[in-house]
């Protein structure tokens, strides 16, 4: 979906990097299932970059 920058609102733009955020984290699940994921949603100083970014979670192991 393309939508103009300046017809999109700042909670919009945090929305639909959410959205493509779990799309992502959904197909990384299929290929690599064991892996523990995290994310967050960022937004540019403008408002209308929302951007998803996934990382891996470290799990700590007790010894």
């Amino acid at each position: 979906m393309i939508v103009p920058q300046s017809d999109i609102s700042y909670s919009d733009s945090l929305r639909l990097g959410y959205e493509r955020g779990i799309i992502l984290m959904k197909e990384i699940k299929i290929i690599c299932p064991e892996v523990d994921i995290d994310m967050s949603v960022n937004s540019g100083t403008s408002g209308v970059g929302g951007k998803a970014i996934i990382t891996t979670v470290d799990k700590k192991v007790s010894e």
